[in-house]
């Protein structure tokens, strides 16, 4: 299985989980239990934890695990000013296990998510954090 396989994999994991609103905490006590490890806390946007989450548990115990933890923020357009500052490739064209980044009008805002399969250059579906 590959990295961006088994990023997929775990994402797809967490689908039924759902949370307690606004932001409040979650469904899963287990899940809520491993957002707070990664930073997360009640009242915080989790998009970005999540996408966070994710990518630890699939790099863990390599090399970039390491890395990673200084690369995300519980800020999308922060996270991916980080990336872009990295080793990691940076585009515009999603790939599977990926993490897209959107932002949100002319704000200092935005949101993330895994992708999860890519139907052309531009197109595809994502499981994301903070989506319900």
């Amino acid at each position: 299985m590959t990295i961006n396989e088994r990023i997929v994999q775990i994402a797809k994991s967490y689908i039924s989980i759902t949370e307690i609103t606004p932001n409040a905490g979650f469904s899963d006590k287990s899940f809520e239990a491993e957002m707070r490890a990664i930073g997360w806390l009640p009242g915080h946007p989790w998009c970005t934890y999540f996408a966070e989450l994710v990518w630890m548990k699939a790099y863990a115990g390599t090399e970039y695990e390491p890395i990673l933890t200084n690369l995300f923020s519980g800020y999308a357009l922060i996270t991916l000013d980080n990336f872009i500052n990295s080793e990691f490739t940076v585009s515009q064209t999603p790939f599977t296990g990926s993490i897209a980044i959107w932002k949100h009008g002319f704000t200092d805002t935005g949101h993330a998510a895994i992708v999860d399969t890519v139907t052309s250059s531009h197109i595809f579906s994502s499981i994301g954090g903070n989506e319900n």
